[in-house]
């Protein structure tokens, strides 16, 4: 629910200020989102954290959009960032539970936030985007169009449906880390 909300507000920021100054301040947040949850001790500070989460990847999703369409192959560029955006869940998906066994929740959640320094580092490093800022107004409509209702559908069919089974099947020991990556990678 948050991106709703964060992304026209991001929109807004990053024609306000510069895209990598935003960047590097949502991976900073995202870093230190993952870190609270480690140290939460309520479901308030869980709830914090995911809300400042939401921020965070509204800001990077845009960003990477924004950083694909600068390079001369725009479709190539986007389709690889998109790519990549999907292959991290599935990723975590399946280092977190192996972390898990051999740690404790806190401990998986600092290794998830100490290794979120190498988005910091990598967002220090991005080129200044040349950009002609323009007037914009932040508005809701609460009635999407079929273009954002076919993005929610894929989203909730490719990511929803395929996190939920790969879980499901994760607990499953008849089932192999291999077998659960080939489903992950056939689906997607």
């Amino acid at each position: 629910f948050v991106r709703l909300i964060s992304n026209q507000l991001f929109a807004y920021l990053f024609n306000r200020f510069s895209f990598k100054r935003i960047t590097l301040i949502a991976a900073v947040f995202a870093m230190i989102s993952t870190l609270l949850y480690g140290i939460a001790d309520s479901i308030l500070i869980w709830i914090i954290a995911r809300v400042i989460w939401g921020f965070c990847y509204s800001a990077l999703r845009l960003s990477s959009i924004n950083y694909s369409m600068q390079n001369k192959k725009k479709g190539f560029s986007l389709g690889l960032s998109k790519g990549l955006q999907e292959l991290g869940p599935i990723a975590a998906l399946l280092i977190g539970p192996i972390l898990l066994q051999l740690t404790t929740p806190s401990i998986t959640f600092y290794f998830f936030g100490i290794a979120s320094l190498i988005a910091i580092i990598l967002a220090s490093f991005l080129p200044e985007l040349k950009h002609i800022p323009f007037d914009f107004t932040i508005r809701f409509n609460f009635i999407p169009s079929s273009f954002n209702f076919l993005t929610f559908l894929s989203a909730f069919f490719v990511q929803g449906i395929l996190i939920v089974t790969i879980t499901k099947l994760f607990f499953d020991p008849s089932i192999s880390l291999i077998s659960l990556a080939a489903l992950a990678g056939f689906y997607l």
